[in-house]
C-alpha cells in the first residue's frame, strides 16, 4: 500500500520534446574524417561510375554526371577528365542544406583538384543552403599540375559521398558542336 501511495503521489512526467540537434555547419562537416580510397602511385584509379540519368536532378542538364547524389560532378563531356577542363558540381533540388567538398590526389601529393574561376586556391568548396528548381551549382575548373587519380569527399547534413576521377595528360579534346 505504501508503494501504491508513493506511485500515486509522484507528479506525472511532463512530455518534453527531445532536444533538437544543433544546426549543421561547415565546421561540423570538417570534423568528419576523409573517407577516400588509398591508391598506390602506379595502381589503378577506382573511378566512380557515371550516375544513372534517372538520378540526375529534375530539370537540370547533367551530362556525364558522377556521384551517388545528392551532389553530382559533371564536365564538358567526352572521355576522361583533363586539367583546365570546366566542371560543375550540381546539388539536387530536393536537398536544401549546406554542402562541403574537400579533395585530394589519391596517388600523389596534389591537393584539391578543383578551383573557382578566377582561380583562388582553396582546400575546400562550400555550397550554401538554398533552393533552386534546377539545383544549386558551383562552377570551376580542374587545375592540376600533373595527371593522376583524384577524389572528392562531399559532406552534407544527411549524407557523405565520395567521387573518384582520373585526370588525363594533355588537354581536353574539342568536341564537335
Amino acid at each position: 500500500m505504501v508503494l501504491a501511495l508513493i506511485a500515486c503521489s509522484q507528479e506525472p512526467h511532463s512530455s518534453s520534446t527531445s532536444p533538437t540537434s544543433p544546426p549543421v555547419t561547415y565546421d561540423s562537416l570538417r570534423q568528419r574524417p576523409m573517407a577516400l580510397p588509398t591508391v598506390i602511385s602506379d595502381g589503378l584509379c577506382p573511378v566512380s561510375r557515371p550516375a544513372p540519368a534517372s538520378k540526375a536532378p529534375k530539370g537540370s542538364f547533367v551530362p556525364n554526371g558522377f556521384g551517388e547524389g545528392p551532389v553530382y560532378l559533371t564536365g564538358q563531356g567526352g572521355p576522361g577528365w583533363y586539367s583546365d577542363q570546366e566542371v560543375r558540381l550540381i546539388v539536387d533540388p530536393a536537398y536544401p542544406d549546406i554542402v562541403l567538398i574537400r579533395g585530394k590526389q589519391l596517388n600523389g601529393s596534389q591537393g584539391m583538384p578543383l578551383a573557382a574561376v578566377p582561380p583562388a586556391p582553396s582546400p575546400e568548396i562550400q555550397i550554401p543552403s538554398g533552393h533552386s528548381p534546377s539545383g544549386r551549382q558551383w562552377a570551376g575548373r580542374i587545375l592540376m599540375s600533373e595527371p593522376g587519380c583524384f577524389g572528392l569527399q562531399i559532406d552534407g547534413s544527411s549524407f557523405e559521398e565520395g567521387i573518384v576521377f582520373e585526370v588525363q595528360p594533355g588537354t581536353a579534346p574539342i568536341l564537335p558542336a
